[in-house]
């Protein structure tokens, strides 16, 4: 299922910054080699916006990279990265 920010209801959490990603639906932090990462509860819309990002960015020809929590620790852990142990 294709998410975009047109789908996200920015109404059901307030909380969540709209201008800021909004901001960042230009992509302008890819350009610059920065990483986005998404904190909270779950089903505050993490990855609905976080799918949206990646859905713009794939627009604009730029490649890109998801991943969850989970699965970047389990990558550092087995890697036997130091700051892991």
């Amino acid at each position: 299922m294709v998410k975009t920010i047109d789908t996200f209801d920015f109404k059901a959490q307030p909380s969540i910054n709209q201008a800021l990603v909004r901001d960042l639906m230009s992509g302008e932090y890819i350009s610059k080699r920065e990483n986005v990462l998404m904190v909270g509860n779950p089903g505050t819309g993490k990855t609905h916006l976080a799918t949206a990002l990646r859905f713009a960015a794939c627009a604009e020809g730029k490649r890109v990279r998801f991943t969850t929590t989970t699965a970047m620790v389990t990558v550092l852990l087995e890697s036997g990265s130091p700051s892991m142990h």
